[in-house]
C-alpha cells in the first residue's frame, strides 16, 4: 500500500529542512500531482484560479467538466495505489465499476465488436463527481494546502535564472510569493509555459498541432424503465461519416449523453434537434432512449478546434526544479477519453521517479530533466500517436500526414474488424485506446496474423 512515509524524506535531506512543492492548478493532474509529491515533500501547496465549491457540480475554469468522461482501468490501477479506499468510497456514492469488454456496447465503423469479461476495469461517474472526491481526498492529507481563488502571475527564479524557487499568484485582496523546491505546472490547456520560457530566457517548444474542428453537446437524463445490459455505449461514426454518440450510466441512477461531430456538424441544444442527431447515428439506441427519458440537467455545448502536443521533452535547456504535467503538455481529442487517464499514470510516474530518487539518496538538482525526458512515454505519446492518426484519415482534417499513416489506418481498420467476432482483438485494441499498453502492442505476430487474416 502506498501512502504517506517519513522515510522518503531522506530525498529532501539534500534541500533543507524546511521542504515545498508547489502545484499550479487543482485539475485532475494538479491533483494525482500533488498526491504523489505528498509522499516526499513536508508540505505541498495547490493554488487554482477557482472558487472550488465543497459540492460535485462543473466548475468554471474546466468548461469541459459537464461532458461524458473516462475512468478507464489505469485509472483505477492508480487509485487503488496512490489512494486505497477512494474507489470504494466512489461506489458508495454512487459510481459504478464495470467491465469494459462485458458492460461496454462499442460500434466502430458500422460493426458491433464482441463482447466478453476481459477484466478491463471501468468506472462511471461524471467528471465533477470523480474530481470532487480526488480533491476531497488529496485535501485530507495533513501536508497538503489548496489554496483556492489564486491566479498564477508569474515565477521566481534563483540568481542564476535558471532554477524556478517559486511563483507569484494573485488571490483575494492579496498577491503571495511561494517558495518552492520543486513546482508542477498543472494548468491545464489554458497554460502559457511556451511564452513565459521564452520570457525567461530559454526556448520554447516544438509543437504538433492537428486541426479537428471537433463540437459536442452533452445532457444528463434519468429513466425508470430503462435497464439495458451495459453500462457504456459508444457509437463511433459509421463509414464516411464522423458524427458519434456516447452514452454511460453515472452517480445517482442517471445516464449522461453526450453527441457529437466533426467540421461543423454540432448537435443542437434543444429537444428536437438533438433526438434527430441522435436518430442520424448508425444505431437507434441513444435515440430511443431520448423518447421516454427524463432530462435532470440544461445542454451543455463544448469544441475543439485543434488538438496540440508541446515537445517539451526535446528541449536541451529547461528551468530546473519545474515539471509540466497533464493538458499543459498535451491537449487530446477529448472524445477518445484520455485525459484523466493519462494525467493518472503521470502522477503516478512522479511517484515512482521519486521514490527512486529517494532510494538513490540524490537530491533534486537534475530531477527535472530526467523526468521531462521520460513522461511522455507515460502516455501522452502513446496517445497522440493514436488518436492523431485516427483524426487525420478524415481529409478535412488539417495536420502533419506521416507517410506511414494510411498503412498503419488500414491495419488498424483491419484490427477493428477481426473484433466483430474476436474477443481477445477487442481487448487488444481497448488496451491500446485506453494507455494500459503502447501503440506497438498491436503490432505483435499474433494480432497481426489475425488482421489479415490468419
Amino acid at each position: 500500500m502506498v501512502g504517506t512515509n517519513l522515510s522518503h524524506y531522506k530525498v529532501i535531506e539534500k534541500i533543507g529542512q524546511s521542504s515545498q512543492a508547489v502545484v499550479v492548478g487543482a485539475s485532475v493532474a494538479g491533483l494525482f500531482a500533488a498526491r504523489a509529491l505528498a509522499d516526499f515533500f513536508e508540505r505541498v501547496v495547490v493554488i487554482d484560479r477557482d472558487n472550488l465549491d465543497t459540492n460535485a457540480s462543473p466548475r468554471k475554469a474546466v468548461p469541459q467538466g459537464g461532458h461524458i468522461h473516462g475512468i478507464l482501468p489505469p485509472t483505477h490501477t492508480v487509485l487503488q495505489q496512490l489512494m486505497p479506499g477512494l474507489i470504494e468510497q466512489l461506489v458508495s456514492n454512487g459510481a459504478h465499476v464495470f467491465d469494459g469488454g462485458r458492460d461496454l456496447k462499442w460500434r466502430h465503423l458500422g460493426r458491433w465488436l464482441a463482447r466478453g469479461e476481459t477484466g478491463q476495469t471501468f468506472i462511471g461517474s461524471t467528471r465533477p463527481f470523480f474530481e470532487y472526491h480526488l480533491r476531497k481526498s488529496v485535501e485530507g492529507l495533513s501536508n497538503v494546502e489548496l489554496k483556492s481563488g489564486y491566479r498564477f502571475s508569474k515565477w521566481r527564479t534563483d540568481s542564476s535564472g535558471k532554477r524556478i524557487s517559486g511563483l507569484v499568484a494573485k488571490g483575494p485582496g492579496e498577491e503571495i510569493e511561494l517558495d518552492s523546491n520543486l513546482t508542477v505546472d498543472a494548468r491545464g490547456m489554458g497554460s502559457t509555459l511556451s511564452k513565459e520560457l521564452v520570457d525567461l530566457g530559454f526556448e520554447g517548444p516544438e509543437t504538433e498541432v492537428v486541426e479537428v474542428d471537433l463540437s459536442y453537446t452533452s445532457r444528463l437524463f434519468k429513466s425508470t424503465d430503462f435497464s439495458p445490459d451495459w453500462n457504456l455505449l459508444l457509437l463511433d461514426p459509421e463509414p464516411k461519416g464522423w458524427v458519434g454518440g456516447i452514452m454511460e450510466r453515472v452517480e445517482d441512477d442517471r445516464w449522461i449523453v453526450t453527441l457529437w461531430g466533426y467540421f461543423g456538424d454540432k448537435a443542437p441544444s434543444e429537444d428536437a434537434g438533438f433526438q434527430a442527431f441522435a436518430q442520424g447515428l448508425g444505431a437507434p439506441d441513444i435515440s430511443v432512449f431520448l423518447q421516454n427519458a427524463t432530462p435532470v440537467s440544461d445542454y451543455r455545448g463544448y469544441g475543439i478546434p485543434k488538438c496540440s502536443l508541446h515537445h517539451f521533452d526535446r528541449l536541451k535547456i529547461f528551468p530546473d526544479r519545474l515539471l509540466v504535467m497533464g493538458d499543459a503538455v498535451c491537449k487530446l481529442n477529448p472524445i477518445y477519453a484520455q485525459g484523466m487517464t493519462k494525467a493518472a499514470k503521470e502522477g503516478m510516474f512522479l511517484w515512482e521517479s521519486l521514490s527512486a530518487l529517494a532510494h538513490k539518496g540524490n537530491g533534486l538538482d537534475g530531477f527535472s530533466e530526467s523526468f521531462r525526458s521520460q513522461m511522455g512515454n507515460v502516455g501522452a505519446n502513446w496517445a497522440w500517436q493514436l488518436t492523431s492518426g485516427a483524426d487525420l484519415a478524415y481529409p478535412q482534417t488539417r495536420g502533419n500526414r506521416p507517410l506511414s499513416l494510411n498503412l498503419i489506418n488500414w491495419y488498424v481498420n483491419r484490427l477493428f474488424a477481426r473484433a466483430e467476432e474476436r474477443l481477445e482483438v477487442r481487448k487488444a485494441l481497448m488496451d491500446a485506446m485506453a494507455l494500459v499498453k503502447p501503440p506497438d502492442s498491436l503490432m505483435r505476430p499474433g494480432l497481426a496474423f489475425r488482421a489479415l487474416g490468419f
